[in-house]
């Protein structure tokens, strides 16, 4: 549970007793000649995408699913488009974007905040828009 629900980011320890667990996980899945379930495949991204990013709490995985959910409900729902998988999809996302849209007009849906911008060159100052690295201006003050 540490692993997956704090927000801080791994130690190089905690990073590697997540890539043991997961590789355990795998093993004994392995072992008993079960068929690899796609949530037991994804541990095993999940231990690439904390080497990349540094934890895995801070993305929550509730908008995830309900998204899912969202998309798999909009989906089936436009069955009258028979077997044309394209026009169903696109039926679809037409469908998904234009309620977005309307929670959005409502305010059901609050836009993120502009980030700033460094004053000087217009570039954004916040460090997750600059790969993790502080803002440097390399503007002149003549």
């Amino acid at each position: 549970m540490p692993f997956l629900l704090s927000p801080d980011p791994l130690s190089l320890e905690q990073r590697r007793e997540f890539r043991q667990l997961v590789n355990l996980i795998g093993d004994a899945w392995h072992r008993n000649k079960d068929v690899v379930k796609p949530k037991v495949h994804m541990l095993f991204h999940c231990v690439e995408f904390v080497e990349q990013y540094g934890n895995l709490g801070a993305y929550s995985e509730s908008s995830i699913e309900s998204a899912h959910h969202d998309v798999h409900l909009t989906f089936e729902n436009h069955g009258s488009s028979g077997r044309n998988l394209v026009y169903k999809q696109r039926r679809m996302h037409s469908d998904i974007i234009q309620r977005r849209i309307s929670r959005i007009e409502c305010g059901h849906i609050i836009l993120p905040p502009i980030p700033r911008l460094c004053y000087m060159c217009g570039q954004p100052s916040a460090k997750y828009l600059n790969n993790d690295q502080l803002h440097q201006c390399n503007v002149a003050i003549n």
